[in-house]
């Protein structure tokens, strides 16, 4: 099983977005875990945009403030 845990120090950047994608693409893991997505609200699309399928299920941990904020796809 492969495990990507990766602190993004905030997902809302496109670029960010773009290489988080490209790892995935690459390395294809079993589980993707985010950490400090800074996000209050996930998008299924944004989910399904960086797992690269329509085929995932995801669970979220919403920022408070700036701070915190976990995606787990």
């Amino acid at each position: 099983m492969k495990i990507i845990s990766f602190n993004v120090r905030g997902l809302g950047s496109l670029i960010k977005r773009k290489e988080i994608f490209r790892l995935v693409r690459r390395e294809k893991p079993d589980v993707l875990f985010l950490q400090e997505t800074k996000l209050e609200e996930v998008e299924v699309s944004l989910c399904k945009m960086l797992w690269f399928s329509d085929d995932c299920d995801w669970v979220m941990q919403k920022s408070v403030g700036n701070s915190g904020g976990m995606l787990c796809i």
